[in-house]
């Protein structure tokens, strides 16, 4: 089996669903729908503080530490130098449980080879189906466990073993789980490519500078003169520091301002808006208008005339009777 770089069409990752549903997992165990607006966006901004801090912890322990082998294999060492810590334990985990299982090849033909998998757990046996197709050179298993995960299975790995494979083929490493994935060039859309991303990350230039005062104060240490010789210096190299980021932010902000056109504003038409000068009123004041409004005068017992000014006791009609 050789070491096709070329990933085959029966493979799909859908990656832009997968980091919808990766976002939606965490905002939802951090918002709901009974915060303001204001609790919201406070939320939220925490949220992403904490997702950032928790990726720069697993990019220093993939630059800084090594992981530990459980196996003398080729293919182990080979993945601890490609994944990530947290990828490579999870392959070792895969790696180490294929060395429980049978292969029976179960049939051959032109196109393709399938083995079964046979693994045994508490006098239970689980059989897999894993083929291997000869013309795209590729090894699918039934779990599809790496079309889902991007990780080898270890069904597959299993196969491997029985063919006597001891290095990784390259189909089969996803770039997004190694370490180099942020150390590559990375292009927007327009075809530009984004520097952020290359060597001058701020990760490795954090690493390397505490590399260096980390060996310089260790041997300064060790006496009071180097130490106090130390301290000037770096003393002198934050003020330093600080002037240039002074002047580096003075230039950006001046050299944005004068990309940029001072906009032109004109004055709004006047326009007189209906109910304008006008208070809402309430529905008890509505009705106490609308009373008075129906209220046409006095109304006389005697007579029954509206209007009057008199009542049943100086009524002209009743006088007369």
């Amino acid at each position: 089996m050789s070491a096709c770089v070329c990933e085959p069409c029966v493979f799909s990752w859908d990656a832009s669903s997968q980091r919808a549903e990766s976002n939606h997992a965490i905002f939802k165990r951090c918002v709901s729908k009974t915060n303001s607006l204001l609790d919201f966006v406070f939320r939220v901004n925490r949220a992403l503080s904490q997702q950032r801090h928790e990726e720069l912890i697993a990019d220093n322990k993939d630059l800084n530490e090594r992981p530990m082998l459980r196996l003398p294999l080729q293919i182990e060492k080979q993945m601890s130098e490609i994944y990530s810590c947290e990828i490579f334990y999870m392959f070792q985990d895969e790696l180490w449980n294929s060395l429980l299982h049978a292969i029976e090849l179960v049939r051959e033909n032109e196109d393709c080879l399938v083995y079964n998998i046979v693994n045994e757990e508490d006098g239970v046996s689980k059989v897999f189906e894993v083929v291997y197709d000869k013309k795209l050179d590729f090894v699918s298993c039934i779990c599809k466990k790496f079309e889902s995960e991007g990780i080898p299975c270890t069904h597959m790995l299993a196969l491997f073993k029985k063919l006597q494979i001891s290095f990784m083929p390259n189909i089969y490493t996803l770039k997004r789980w190694t370490k180099a994935t942020k150390l590559e060039r990375v292009i927007d859309g327009d075809g530009v490519e984004i520097n952020d991303c290359s060597d001058k990350s701020i990760l490795l230039r954090r690493t390397k500078l505490f590399q260096l005062a980390s060996n310089v104060i260790d041997k300064a240490v060790l006496s009071e003169a180097t130490s106090k010789l130390v301290i000037e210096n770096l003393e002198d190299a934050l003020e330093k520091v600080k002037l240039v980021m002074k002047s580096c932010r003075s230039e950006g902000v001046l050299e944005k301002n004068s990309g940029l056109q001072q906009p032109h504003f004109n004055e709004p038409l006047q326009v007189r808006a209906k109910g304008c000068g006008k208070r809402l009123k309430g529905g008890k004041e509505k009705t106490k208008e609308k009373v008075k409004g129906e209220y046409k005068g006095r109304r006389c017992n005697g007579c029954g005339l509206v209007g009057q000014s008199r009542d049943k006791r100086n009524c002209p009609l009743l006088i007369k009777r």
